[in-house]
């Protein structure tokens, strides 16, 4: 809600996110249904870097990304008994 509350105040149309590639499934569904699901609003960058990681820790990485996205699609949208946001 904060992002929708700031691109109102500041007039922005589309929104950049960065973030690390594992985590954008997650962010992308946060930003539709907080943000907008207007195709073209929000742009998803993931930040080129290599991972040097066990497999104990991607194995980690992966359940704890999943648990967060799940979270995310019970959770639903942001304020209760709004519709998506739709700038």
């Amino acid at each position: 809600m904060m992002m929708r509350d700031l691109a109102k105040q500041h007039s922005w149309k589309k929104i950049i996110v960065i973030s690390w590639r594992y985590h954008l499934p997650r962010a992308r569904l946060v930003f539709r249904q907080c943000f907008s699901d207007q195709p073209g609003s929000t742009v998803m960058l993931a930040v080129p870097r290599r991972y040097d990681l066990s497999i104990l820790q991607w194995e980690f990485i992966y359940a704890y990304q999943f648990a967060g996205l799940a979270k995310a699609v019970l959770q639903g949208n942001c304020a209760p008994g709004s519709d998506s946001a739709n700038m």
